[in-house]
Order: C-alpha cells, then structure tokens, then sequence
C-alpha cells in the first residue's frame, strides 16, 4: 500500500476504498474542496508539528482536527461534531453518533495504541462507547477512530459487531445497569482488555500518519477516506444516474412543456418557447387545427432535441479527451448565434465529410457523424427544420435556472432562445464521466447518457 496507508490485512488502499461500494475510489472529486481541503490539510500539518514540539496538551490537538474537518469535509449543516457523553469527539448525523473519535495526546505512548499492540487504554475505551451507542439502539455507527492526532486507527464498526466476543457487551451493559462488582471505568478498561487477551481478537483497521501524507495522490487518498461518502457510507452511484430534476424542469421551461400532477407532459402557456412557436407556424402556415399541430410540432421538437443533446454529449467526449481545450466545443452559444447555424451543423457540417464540406464548414476538431441522426427527417421535410424558428425572439428565464451564477445572467430577466437554450445546457458538465481526470468543476453538476435516457423516456410518453 506504500508507506502512507497500512491495514493489518495488507488490503491496498483502492480496496479499502472500495469496502462499501466497489466504484467509490473512481468517484470524480470536486477541484474546489480538494483545494480547500489540501490547504487546511498542510496548515493543520503545520499546527500539530509545532504543537507537539511545544508538548501541549491533549486537549488542544483535538480541537485542532476538529476544527479541520468542520471546515473541510462537514461543513453542511447535517453534521455535528461535538463531544458525546464520555465520548472525545463525535460525527453525529440527525442527532446519532455514527463517528466515535478517540484521541491521546502524541506524547501519551501509555495508552494509546500502536500497530502491534492494540489492546491498550484507547481501543478499550472505543468499546466502551461502543456499546454504550448500542445500549441507546443506536445501530447507525460506522466507523471508529483511534488517534493522538499524528497516528489514525479507523475500524470498520461492522467488524466490532462481528469480531467483538459477546462476553465484553455482556461486561459493557452490566457495568452501565450497576451490576458489577466495580464501579470505576479504569476497572472495566481492565477487565475488557483480560477478555481481549484471553480470547485472542484480532481486528483489521487502516493506519496512517498524517505527516506521512504529502504527496496530491496521497492526499486524494486521505479526501476520500474522511469524506462522509466513505466515514459515514453515503456514496451512492445511483445519485448521477437518477433523473436530475433541476435540469428537467428547466429543460421543459425552455422547450415550452410542463408536467402535470398526473405524469402527462403538454405545452404550457409560453408563447416564445420552442414547442409553441412550432404551434405557431404549424397554425399559421399550414393551416393545421391545434390538435394535429401540437402532435407535430412535438414530433419535430423531440427530434431537434434528440440531436442537440447527443452533441452535448459527443461535445463532452471531444473535450475529455482533449484535456478541455475549447477549441473542441462546437456547440455553444459563440459557436452557433441562430437556429440557421444550427440547422447547418446538422446537415452540412456533422452529417457531411471534411472533404465535402463547404469552405467555412472545415472545422477539422468537428468530425463527420456518419449517423441517421444527421439525415434530413420525415417529419422535417414534410413541414419544416429548425432554420425556420425566429432568432429574434425572447424566452423568460427560468426562475431557478441554473445560470444564476453566470454574471450575465444574474439580472437577466429575458434571453434569445436559442441562446438560453445553449447556455443552460453548458452550465451542466457533460464531460466528466468520459473523462480520465479525477476531479470536476463543481459549479457544474454531471449529466450522462443514462440521465438524458430518463428524460427521453418521459418524453416520448408524451403521447
């Protein structure tokens, strides 16, 4: 495992990583909290180093990686890390203790625990606490932490209630219902290290020495070990694969739907957006009753969304493999000013070969799709293409877009369409999941194909 992370199994620190679910370790990492994290990481280093050439107390070491975390990894409100009962320090989670902290001071070589002997004062204790959580039906106890701030023990709290002989619980809620025949903690520490010893217990844990840790990967490491998606086991991979609603919601704002109460999508009052300016000139010029307008004009909008995002997504793919450079991006608001733009990048850029394109239509970073995709539809050469939209008109913005952190969007009350419908799509990441990198922006949430695939399939309910 190298000489940052140590398990008394010799697990490497991937399998560790991977004990709650297996694709964590391949979790993308937002470059912003690592960066704040990696900054507090080396400026908490510093303060341990000095403070224990200074030989402070206990106390103060504490505090310290207390302080750390809350600014790091357990800044939301969710969490509280406090002291808990007899307990140093605790992560608590809705008011339950799912993180039991043990500290020493460095200088406390007595009762702290090495890597060849855990049986002292420390481990004792976090048994204790153990099973006092588990007095209270507290089952939500995920792991368990030995340290004099310098040295970390973590214990999986599943292996306690493996590994743990039933005699020690038996001795733990005894104690705490006066039954035996001490009455001093000191005195239990005892007879729970006599039972440890006698039955031989061995557990497996992860070590390391925070000093130890300099290096980015070896850091990176350590982010996701004190992360709560690994601590408390909240990492679930089905999160960026469910529907993101936030985008949904804008996306029907911006196509002119909505979805009632009863799961049907109709278009809603917009006038400017996409679905009921089709409408419009279904109405207008062909001379179709609502009815059969509306039915079209939702076959045509599918089809010229069905196009935009997979570009979104083959965008994405270019930009991951091409370490982001922006030269690759082709399907933008700068990129493409008017539906007539669009229109061109379906049929005589994407869907012709360099070869065949016309001369401002060689951009070699766009590659010919050899996709029916990009083949003049049924439904868009018996009415029409999407050239045939106005650029002119303007969309309201959505009320939670997710452009408010964009500057020019902080007091837009109205864009271009097409140009609001190109920037909401890239104020969301689609290129992370294709990538090798192991960190994203974070002001980006990532949608993928199988998010793209839930709304397809809300959509195509339509009917």
């Amino acid at each position: 495992m190298g000489k940052e992370f140590n398990t008394k199994s010799g697990a490497t620190i991937k399998k560790i990583l991977s004990r709650y679910v297996k694709s964590y370790p391949n979790k993308k990492i937002g470059i912003e909290s690592f960066s704040t994290f990696k900054d507090n990481f080396k400026t908490l280093q510093n303060e341990l180093t000095k403070a224990f050439d200074e030989n402070r107390e206990e106390e103060y070491f504490k505090n310290k990686v207390a302080q750390f975390l809350n600014k790091t990894l357990y800044i939301d409100k969710r969490y509280s890390i406090n002291t808990e009962g007899r307990i140093d320090y605790a992560i608590s989670k809705n008011d339950f203790v799912e993180i039991i902290f043990e500290f020493k001071s460095p200088q406390n070589k007595v009762e702290m625990i090495t890597e060849e002997v855990l049986n002292k004062k420390a481990f004792q204790e976090v048994i204790k606490y153990y099973y006092d959580e588990k007095q209270k039906n507290n089952n939500y106890v995920k792991n368990i932490i030995v340290s004099d701030t310098l040295n970390w023990f973590i214990f999986d709290a599943t292996d306690f209630s493996k590994t743990l002989p039933k005699s020690i619980a038996k001795l733990c809620n005894k104690f705490n219902s006066n039954e035996t025949d001490f009455n001093t903690t000191d005195k239990l520490y005892e007879a729970i290290g006599k039972e440890l010893q006698s039955k031989n217990v061995e557990f497996d844990y992860l070590y390391f020495n925070i000093l130890n840790i300099k290096s980015d990967p070896a850091i990176l490491n350590l982010y996701r070990i004190l992360h709560p998606d690994f601590l408390l086991r909240e990492y679930d991979p089905k999160d960026s694969n469910e529907l993101n609603k936030n985008f949904y919601d804008e996306l029907l704002w911006i196509l002119g739907l909505h979805e009632t109460e009863e799961g049907i999508i109709e278009p809603n009052n917009n006038k400017n957006a996409i679905i009921n300016q089709t409408i419009y000139r279904l109405i207008e010029y062909k001379d179709y009753s609502e009815e059969k307008a509306k039915g079209c004009a939702f076959e045509l909008v599918i089809t010229w969304l069905n196009r935009i995002l997979f570009l979104k997504l083959f965008e994405g793919q270019l930009l991951a493999f091409n370490a982001n450079n922006e030269d690759y991006t082709f399907i933008t608001s700068k990129t493409i000013p008017d539906f007539d733009s669009l229109n061109e990048l379906f049929f005589e850029v994407l869907g012709k070969p360099l070869d065949m394109r016309s001369e401002r239509h060689k951009n070699p970073n766009v590659p010919y799709l050899n996709s029916s995709l990009f083949e003049k539809s049924k439904i868009e050469i018996q009415e029409f293409f999407i050239s045939s939209l106005p650029n002119d008109i303007e969309l309201e913005i959505y009320k939670k877009t997710s452009l408010n952190k964009w500057p020019k969007y902080k007091n837009l009350k109205q864009q271009k369409t097409l140009a609001y419908f190109l920037d909401f799509l890239d104020s969301y990441d689609f290129s992370s999941t294709n990538s090798s990198d192991e960190f994203v922006d974070e002001k980006k949430e990532i949608i993928n194909s199988s998010v793209l695939g839930l709304i397809f399939e809300k959509l195509n309910g339509y009917k």
